[in-house]
């Protein structure tokens, strides 16, 4: 394909992103039904709710929520703006491609330019409205204590698996154990692994600006590290592991707790959280999710006062 006619469909598929119409169309589109809006937006601030729930949030953390989103709210509406001019300022350079290749004359470059660097505008813009966002993310998942961090890492998936290890562990025969404290070790090990995987990039990072010998030597050292780190991890679980197999079988919490724990990395639940977050602060339920949400809990305390 012509790089004109690839740039051509590149700008008029983001026109069409972001819905920004041109020109009029000869028939608007038929509006959704009053009762399917009503469901609709009922069920986003259902799922909003539940996320809130799934967070145990506080009110001060449901405030700051909600201010994070204002704040959104405004930026976006400026970058919105923003978006709009550019796109309306591409109209022009673009109708001048149009027009040169339905006469078959090459583009000029001085319009190809113009459109490309209008496009390098709104693709840059949209970059900070998503970094935007990303930081306002990031913020709320700050606001978080270790209390609401530890009821996502023990997740119904975690725990279950977590409680089939405890039973393999105490079921299995003396003959069977050394294979099963292996298998179930090496589970476990893959899991520490994507925690110090993140330590040992920014350990490589560091590396990059040395040469000859010097940067030699930072590899192997860090290759060492790994090492070490590594079978430092194995036999902290193998320890775990031995002491559940050794502990009273009348006592299934804590070795099922510690087991959850274990099979959760700190990058998966953090990623987790950022989806939450971003699920929330990008629905938009949200503004008034939260606001019932804050309703509710003054409500409460009004109660539990008059009680």
């Amino acid at each position: 394909m012509h790089p004109i006619i690839r740039k051509l469909f590149v700008i008029s598929a983001i026109l069409a992103a972001t819905s920004l119409c041109l020109q009029a169309a000869d028939q608007p589109p038929t509006p959704p039904a009053t009762t399917e809006i009503n469901i609709r937006e009922l069920a986003d601030e259902v799922d909003v709710l539940q996320l809130v729930a799934k967070l145990a949030l506080t009110e001060k953390q449901v405030t700051y929520f909600a201010a994070k989103l204002e704040e959104l709210k405004t930026k976006r509406e400026d970058f919105r703006k923003r978006e709009e001019a550019i796109l309306l300022e591409t109209k022009n350079p673009l109708q001048q491609m149009k027009d040169a290749l339905a006469a078959g004359k090459n583009v000029p470059s001085s319009v190809e330019s113009a459109a490309s660097a209008k496009l390098k505008e709104l693709q840059d813009l949209r970059q900070r409205a998503w970094q935007e966002f990303q930081s306002a993310v990031s913020s709320c998942v700050g606001q978080l204590d270790p209390s609401q961090v530890k009821k996502i890492t023990r997740s119904p998936e975690a725990r279950s698996r977590a409680a089939e290890m405890v039973q393999q562990v105490r079921s299995a025969s003396e003959q069977d154990w050394p294979k099963v404290q292996t298998g179930l070790t090496s589970e476990l090990l893959e899991v520490k692994k994507l925690d110090k995987e993140q330590e040992w990039q920014k350990a490589a990072d560091s590396l990059k600006d040395l040469t000859g010998e010097e940067r030699d030597k930072g590899i192997k050292e860090l290759e060492k590290r790994k090492e070490t780190e590594l079978a430092q991890e194995e036999t902290k679980i193998k320890q775990m592991l031995a002491s559940i197999r050794g502990a009273d079988p009348r006592i299934l919490s804590i070795p099922i707790n510690n087991l959850t724990d274990a099979l959760r990395s700190r990058v998966e639940v953090r990623v987790e959280l950022l989806i939450i977050i971003s699920r929330i602060l990008e629905s938009p339920a949200a503004e008034a999710a939260l606001k019932a949400r804050l309703a509710g809990m003054k409500e409460g305390e009004k109660k539990t006062a008059g009680d």
